[in-house]
């Protein structure tokens, strides 16, 4: 996701594919060949490993922006996965024949022992395949599919759209203050989500500081309008190299809110989880003049940045032993700011890895010192 790994990745993905196609050439030209179910799955094998193979070739080192993909490649590509999963079922004939053929032969005391172990160690696989079947399903449905909690994170906020001078469309849910009065003008938070998705619903879901300022006791003590956008699959909020980004769609949007009589210019602020850290860092660090307070968590950017957000009031949170976002990436941001004559607040959790958010929504006076942040 971070991209810390991705010079391993192409490599890796190219070498587990070329593995695959020795295994299936040696299932049809070894002693194997002579079983043929077992030949059979090697010349399957063998055929679907090359087209993954020219499809992963002509992705990696062809496709000139890999997240514009053909539709029609992606699904040959989802297909050949598909069949690839029904191999297994050539190796089950091929133990149903050679079964039969054991069935004809005498077994010792001590093959008859091994075989009992055999059965046993075999439930048992059985009995965990299924309980993490089941678990793997359950899951891929919550992908998948909007659940009723999900819906009714979203259900206070409003789905909403911007359309740029260029035609780009930014999908997004804003949530209004409550006991709203249009001749009011209010705060803005932008809560930037840990993951994209194609659906605009599940936004909420995946903004744990939306949900919180969400939450009737927040809403009555801190009226403010909460801003959250969507990005598509395969980008994020900036800050991540070698990673697409949507932000300057996201900030043309800010931007074009904070023209709104009901919002407050000076009282404009961002905080985001993980990939929403890193945006919110790299918010602050390419628009210092939009916001006026942060709340990055788990996140990072290019310390070089740092000298962009002195006069932006920020109050950083990581997890000493974070192995998703190093923890070096808030370290070193924080003593950028320093360095050129900011005074940022940082609170490490010296025992924690990248899930902190229960720590940081109950650190005390957070809400407090946020709402009192006004640009200069």
């Amino acid at each position: 996701m971070y991209r810390e790994l991705h010079i391993y990745y192409i490599p890796m993905v190219l070498a587990t594919i070329s593995t695959g196609m020795l295994y299936a050439l040696s299932l049809i030209f070894s002693e194997s060949g002579k079983r043929m179910w077992l030949k059979w799955a090697g010349i399957t094998s063998g055929l679907l490993g090359c087209l993954l193979l020219a499809i992963s070739i002509y992705h990696f080192f062809f496709l000139r922006n890999p997240l514009s993909a053909p539709s029609s490649l992606t699904k040959i590509y989802l297909l050949t996965l598909r069949v690839v999963n029904l191999i297994p079922i050539l190796f089950i004939l091929n133990f149903s024949d050679e079964s039969k053929l054991a069935a004809t032969e005498k077994l010792s005391r001590t093959d008859q022992i091994s075989e009992t172990w055999l059965g046993l160690a075999c439930l048992l696989c059985l009995v965990f395949a299924l309980f993490a079947g089941v678990m793997l399903a359950s899951q891929g449905y919550d992908v998948m599919h909007v659940p009723k909690r999900v819906k009714a994170l979203a259900m206070p906020f409003e789905a909403r759209f911007y359309v740029s001078s260029s035609g780009d469309t930014l999908m997004y849910r804003i949530m209004k203050p409550l006991n709203y009065n249009s001749q009011k003008r209010y705060p803005l938070i932008v809560g930037l989500p840990y993951t994209c998705a194609d659906d605009n619903e599940r936004k909420i879901a995946v903004c744990d500081p939306a949900q919180w300022l969400s939450e009737e006791k927040n809403r009555a003590r801190y009226p403010a309008f909460t801003f959250v956008p969507r990005c598509p699959k395969g980008a994020g909020w900036g800050g991540v190299p070698n990673n697409p980004s949507v932000e300057k769609l996201a900030l043309e949007a800010i931007t074009a809110l904070i023209k709104q009589p009901v919002i407050d210019k000076k009282t404009v602020y961002v905080t985001g989880i993980s990939r929403g850290g890193y945006g919110s860092w790299h918010f602050i660090g390419t628009r210092p003049d939009l916001f006026a307070a942060a709340i990055p968590i788990c996140g990072g950017d290019d310390p070089l940045l740092g000298k962009n957000m002195v006069d932006v009031a920020v109050w950083a949170f990581h997890g000493a032993k974070d192995r998703n976002v190093p923890v070096a990436g808030s370290r070193d941001l924080i003593a950028s700011i320093q360095k050129a004559g900011g005074h940022p607040r940082y609170t490490e959790f010296s025992d924690r890895e990248h899930g902190i958010w229960d720590l940081v929504k109950t650190t005390p006076g957070l809400l407090d010192w946020l709402f009192a942040q006004k640009q200069k």
